[in-house]
């Protein structure tokens, strides 16, 4: 007998109330049989769909007595829940095994998500940190190949005189000096890093004061801010306020502490222990010391129209040539943490690209947590052959089987999050370890993460319990019933793909955690050229008279070298633009001494060393 349509009658199911739809299922069908006998299959199945269309009325979705249905749904959903809980209570081991690969490639997966978040959240307590951004510029005439944040101090002031739009401004240089602390056991010795900037650093950068005021704190070159966690090493239970450190640099040999920083914020960018006023306030051209320009611009600037600007009105207040030749750049604070081509001496950057490996090892280790559990619960579902069959006879449709594996899956995935979250907070202080710093996001108090993750978790549980589902429910119920499930192929091409996949990617990992971990072992235990126990270096602030100081060291006994140099070894403080023309990039050049190479014990593979006798022939020598 010819039956109507299948579409049309699910669309009406779907919309129609359940007490009205038997009704008007009977109608239908009765009207599309005589029009089957007096107009024919064609005509009666077009009729038979625009009536089911004409029949969408506002009444039809009167569902107040379809309690049933909700009650059968709900029926349902416990059955296949205690379902799943008896069989994962049967099969305990497979249950465990199960349990432990999602939540152990969670956890990692979830640890290596901390730490991506930390980054990109990182200086999130910084307001208005959109509108900060850093001045950078370029000389294509002299050789260089990408913009530079280190320009002349000079640009500070007058680009603020120039450019309403840019409300403040602060110049920043970071350097190493020795601090000389007279204590009762004699001299100590502290070399720690000093950050220099203008009076107007915390209307930029706001960090908290426990002791002093941010606007008149810098008042001098003398003024000087330290953290707590440096007052209470240098100082240990006293006030330092008012109390005077000896750290030579440039003229300036004592600085009074006029206030006490709050410990940075671990995922600041800005990181300091000591904070003084810079001085470099002469005007553009002529020599100079570089410095890193920071601007905090007006809201809804146009930066492009500003830089057009700069580069307009710049030449015309200098004539400096290499100045006037600048192109000038902004990069945004929040882009300056990992931006790898304009690097400053203020804000180490961060490799993007190791950051985005990080969340690509994240997704492996998960995908590989997801395709064991798909693998186990295939192999388990092939075995499950005699219920699938008495399912089949009792009138269970493929949906059955499908909703039973999907709640399985998802329960299994639930109960790993939770798990998973307890791994994480154990391994949380030896993962900080790792990688060297503590990690700032509280993922537990922070309810997008937390409801991203559920729902991550949610969709890998719904795709772990597909390709289960299709398995099962795509067979014969005499299949099963045979037995021959157990025994058949069919989709075995997809799991021992999946096995494959599974098995290169953990080799992959392992081989590439093992030359990581070789690199590492090569870095730390290479034996070097030359004994560093037994060699000091000192900061180029430790004394102005160099020479006088070499003089008097030599005439201790216990030294028998002593070597000048403008960097340390593997050091980088002079870059060098005149060679870019010979090497087409920007090379570190160190001026030695003929001592240099003797101390370090460096090997010559071509050429010779500076000495004594060559200082005539080699003044403008140099050595690759």
């Amino acid at each position: 007998m010819k039956q109507p349509p299948k579409l049309p009658g699910r669309i009406l199911r779907f919309f129609c109330a359940d007490h009205r739809i038997e009704e008007l299922e009977g109608d239908l069908y009765e009207e599309f049989v005589e029009n089957v006998e007096s107009l024919g299959q064609k005509k009666a199945s077009r009729i038979y769909t625009w009536t089911i269309i004409k029949s969408f009325r506002h009444y039809l979705f009167d569902y107040q007595p379809n309690q049933y249905k909700l009650s059968y749904l709900n029926m349902m959903f416990r059955h296949y829940l205690k379902t799943a809980l008896r069989g994962m209570k049967r099969s305990k081991a497979i249950t465990a095994i199960n349990l432990f690969g999602l939540s152990v490639g969670l956890a990692i997966s979830l640890l290596i998500s901390l730490f991506v978040a930390d980054q990109y959240l990182a200086d999130d307590f910084l307001p208005n940190k959109e509108r900060i951004v850093r001045l950078e510029g370029l000389n294509k005439a002299v050789g260089m190949k990408e913009f530079r944040p280190e320009l002349h101090p000079g640009f500070g002031p007058i680009l603020s005189e120039i450019a309403p739009q840019i409300e403040t401004y602060t110049r920043l240089n970071k350097f190493d000096l020795t601090i000389r602390m007279e204590e009762e056991s004699g001299l100590a010795l502290f070399q720690e890093t000093f950050l220099f900037a203008d009076s107007t650093f915390f209307e930029i950068f706001p960090f908290e004061l426990i002791k002093g005021n941010p606007k008149s704190a810098l008042k001098t070159t003398a003024s000087l801010l330290i953290t707590e966690r440096m007052a209470k090493k240098l100082f240990r239970d006293e006030d330092p306020i008012g109390k005077t450190i000896n750290a030579p640099f440039r003229g300036r040999n004592r600085f009074e502490i006029t206030g006490i920083l709050k410990n940075l914020p671990t995922n600041s960018s800005l990181q300091f222990d000591f904070l003084a006023l810079a001085e470099d306030n002469y005007p553009i051209g002529g020599g100079y010391s570089p410095s890193v320009t920071y601007l905090k611009l007006a809201p809804n600037t146009d930066k492009a129209a500003l830089l057009s600007k700069i580069k307009t009105e710049v030449p015309k207040i200098t004539s400096d040539e290499f100045i006037g030749g600048l192109a000038y750049n902004f990069t945004p604070f929040t882009a300056v943490r990992f931006n790898m081509d304009s690097i400053d001496r203020v804000i180490t950057p961060m490799n993007k690209g190791v950051i985005k490996l990080f969340v690509v090892v994240a997704i492996l280790i998960l995908l590989l947590a997801n395709i064991n559990y798909i693998n186990l619960t295939a192999a388990r579902a092939l075995q499950r052959g005699q219920e699938a069959g008495i399912r089949k006879v009792i009138g269970a449709g493929r949906g059955s089987f499908k909703y039973q594996f999907l709640t399985e899956s998802l329960l299994f995935c639930w109960l790993a999050l939770p798990l998973a979250m307890l791994i994480v907070q154990g391994l949380i202080p030896a993962f900080e370890k790792v990688i060297q710093t503590p990690l700032h996001f509280n993922y537990l108090s922070n309810l997008p993460f937390l409801l991203s993750l559920f729902g991550l978790v949610t969709l890998f549980g719904l795709l772990a319990g597909l390709y289960p589902a299709f398995i099962i429910s795509r067979f014969k119920f005499t299949e099963f019933l045979k037995g021959k499930i157990s025994g058949s192929n069919k989709g075995s091409w997809f799991r021992k793909g999946l096995v494959i996949f599974q098995f290169t990617i953990s080799v992959v990992l392992v081989i590439a955690t093992f030359v990581v971990q070789k690199q590492l072992s090569f870095i730390q235990e290479r034996t070097m050229s030359f004994k560093a126990d037994q060699i000091l270096v000192t900061g180029r602030s430790f004394s102005r008279n160099l020479i006088t100081l070499k003089n008097a060291l030599l005439e201790i006994p216990a030294v028998t070298q002593i070597s000048l140099t403008t960097s340390p070894p593997g050091g980088d403080d002079s870059a060098s633009w005149g060679f870019d023309k010979i090497f087409e990039e920007t090379v570190y050049t160190h001026n030695i001494d003929e001592h240099y190479i003797p101390i370090l014990d460096l090997e010559m593979v071509s050429g010779q060393a500076f000495s004594e006798l060559t200082k005539s022939t080699n003044a403008d020598g140099i050595i690759i």
